[in-house]
């Protein structure tokens, strides 16, 4: 994810997970909603089926760049997601939180979380 970001970066001259983030706000096909600096989104091919749900954390490259308003921007969109699973009968998920290197600033990518529903047993 990191390398497909830099050679975005390198092509564009901007940062893919910004312009994402523009286009599925302007488009309101995909795009969710914002918690304080938190852009959640559906993507456009989930990784694992359905109910996948993208959050874009704006202008933060690492986990050690977070700060409290966007570990709390974090935790309000989960807890709508997970009130969503729950209305729809799903008991149980997986979560991934995708970081850069936490030893500098990356200008090509944005901290990444991924939920997604798992199917019941």
């Amino acid at each position: 994810m990191l390398e497909k970001s830099r050679a975005y970066y390198e092509s564009n001259e901007s940062n893919y997970w910004t312009d994402l983030t523009a286009v599925e706000k302007e488009n309101h096909e995909r795009y969710l909603f914002s918690e304080r600096d938190v852009e959640w989104l559906v993507p456009f091919a989930p990784l694992r089926g359905l109910n996948e749900v993208q959050a874009i954390v704006k202008g933060k490259s690492h986990l050690l760049e977070l700060t409290d308003e966007d570990w709390l921007g974090i935790a309000e969109g989960m807890t709508k997601i997970l009130q969503f699973y729950h209305e729809q009968g799903y008991i149980s998920f997986n979560m991934i939180l995708l970081s850069g290197p936490l030893d500098r600033h990356l200008e090509y990518f944005n901290v990444n979380l991924r939920i997604m529903s798992r199917p019941g047993i």
